[in-house]
């Protein structure tokens, strides 16, 4: 993998990690194995078993050991998985591309024209948006408006009449 990645750019460090998971794959195998031989006991003792109360004891002692199994198959699962994966960090930095003497695109008059265009008829449907959605809010906002002017109209009137009369 690491000489493959090469071509992407200059390696300029290199760390790899490998977990040795053997003992704890080894270790749940054996579990699992304890497990299954618990759940076929209790498998038997269930089918001879004639009280309710029994029943229920081997049932749920059966449901707990299930869940278990279930459990550790996911983790022999997770960890045979870890045995064919490394980790690997790797700073590259990419290779210097050469850039090209002329530039890629000349400038073109229509070409600003028709992108300023597009700009100025996005524009003015944003701003009529907004006005739609000022008129359609109108019933909302014009109350506090009208009550805000005729406060504003009742305190201007007082202080003009509040400075008219003399002193």
């Amino acid at each position: 993998t690491i000489t493959n990645l090469d071509k992407y750019g200059r390696m300029v460090e290199n760390h790899m990690t490998s977990d040795d998971v053997t003992e704890d794959f080894v270790d749940t195998q054996s579990t699992l194995r304890n497990a299954k031989r618990t759940e076929v006991r209790l498998l038997e003792h269930l089918s001879r078993t004639g009280k309710l109360s029994d029943t229920l004891l081997i049932e749920k002692e059966l449901s707990r050991v299930r869940g278990e199994i279930e459990q550790l198959q996911g983790h022999v699962r997770f960890v045979s998985h870890r045995v064919d994966f490394s980790t690997i960090d790797l700073t590259l930095q990419e290779k210097a591309k050469p850039q090209a003497a002329v530039p890629p695109e000349s400038f073109s008059s229509g070409k600003e024209y028709s992108e300023a265009s597009r700009s100025l008829i996005s524009f003015m449907r944003e701003m009529w948006t907004k006005v739609i959605w000022l008129g359609v809010w109108a019933v909302v906002w014009i109350p506090f408006v009208v009550i805000g002017l005729i406060i504003w109209r009742k305190v201007s009137n007082k202080r003009r009449s509040q400075s008219a009369i003399p002193a």
